[in-house]
């Protein structure tokens, strides 16, 4: 945490999540982002200066807008839809960020599921089953699977290897070769805070 706080009061803005998955998933999206599109049209995250926060859980992201509203910081944020209502006070802190973003999903894997293509998800799906760390009880892809299956399986295996410890979502989001095969979603937040 105390790593956190030093390279979030240092850069220029701060992007706020709710964990591992989210903070690896960004900062692999904004690599494709700068290959896709050259350092003239987007500048990566490193180089803008923009940090990536992992809040440490699911609903825990809030707290943090008045902190870096406080040090004077620009602060975005991204959460997942609720599993519950949020409250007043929740709503109050989310204001504090220049911009929050919610996700129409329940957790980040299947927005991503839902969002990508099929053609990345197979291309993700081939690649992790040989891994030696692959989730085996959640099957693995076949040419016969519908485009639902192919959704469901990747949200399968995403859940069972979330956070830092495996990297699987980075490893999804490294499938895009453009910043158009992106997830809708990820890409508004990177456009967003580019401008």
């Amino acid at each position: 945490e105390r790593r956190q706080f030093a390279e979030a009061i240092l850069p220029r803005a701060v992007l706020v999540v709710e964990g591992a998955t989210e903070a690896a998933m960004f900062a692999t999206a904004s690599t494709v982002m700068e290959q896709s599109l050259g350092t003239k049209a987007y500048s990566h995250f490193d180089i803008a200066g923009v940090s990536v926060f992992d809040a440490g859980g699911e609903g825990s992201a809030p707290i943090y807008g008045p902190f870096f509203k406080g040090l004077g910081k620009p602060a975005f944020c991204m959460i997942d839809k609720p599993r519950q209502a949020r409250t007043t006070d929740a709503d109050a802190k989310l204001a504090d960020f220049q911009r929050f973003w919610e996700s129409p999903e329940r957790g980040i894997e299947a927005l991503v599921a839902k969002e990508l293509d099929e053609t990345v998800l197979r291309r993700f799906l081939n690649m992790v089953k040989a891994r030696s760390d692959y989730p085996a009880h959640v099957g693995t892809a076949t040419d016969g699977l519908s485009v639902e299956q192919v959704r469901d399986l990747v949200r399968a295996v995403l859940e069972a290897r979330k956070g830092n410890l495996y990297g699987y979502a980075a490893l999804l989001i490294a499938e895009c070769q453009s910043a158009a095969e992106l997830p809708c979603s990820i890409r508004t937040v990177l456009e967003e805070i580019h401008k």
